[in-house]
């Protein structure tokens, strides 16, 4: 035995046992106590994340589903105004077919409308497609 360990056995008068065993103990519950249970992250599988953080990525989550389904609802919205469109359209063209007098300011502000709603969408479709490009290109 060391020199160190007869003086802590003579200081203790021969209950070392105990006082090691009461620092196990305190230092076996001081790491237990300071755990974190963790788990892998949904969206990054290589990182290790506790209850908080996964309760934020939950979150982030569902706004990101509620954004996914606004941006739907926008489409069918759209592809219901595009089917009015169509349906005053054709109307028009069979009163001109029949002979009938549609009335002129109407149907101008109808196509033109439609015929505007038409290229801001496809100038949108081409500015998306650009960006996508230039992000996309590795050389610059």
């Amino acid at each position: 035995m060391t020199e160190t360990l007869k003086q802590i056995t003579k200081t203790t008068n021969g209950l070392s046992a105990t006082i090691f065993t009461t620092i196990a103990a305190l230092i076996i519950g001081i790491v237990g106590l300071s755990c974190q249970p963790e788990t892998r992250s949904v969206t990054n599988p290589e990182r290790m994340i506790n209850a908080r953080d996964l309760n934020i990525e939950y979150q982030v989550w569902v706004a990101e589903q509620q954004v996914y389904q606004r941006k739907f609802e926008l489409a069918a919205d759209d592809l219901e105004v595009q089917a009015k469109q169509l349906t005053a359209v054709g109307e028009a063209i069979q009163e001109l077919a029949a002979g009938g007098v549609p009335t002129i300011p109407g149907l101008l502000q109808l196509l033109l409308g439609a015929g505007f709603a038409g290229l801001l969408i496809d100038n949108v479709r081409k500015t998306k497609a650009t960006i996508n490009a230039v992000k996309n290109n590795p050389n610059g």
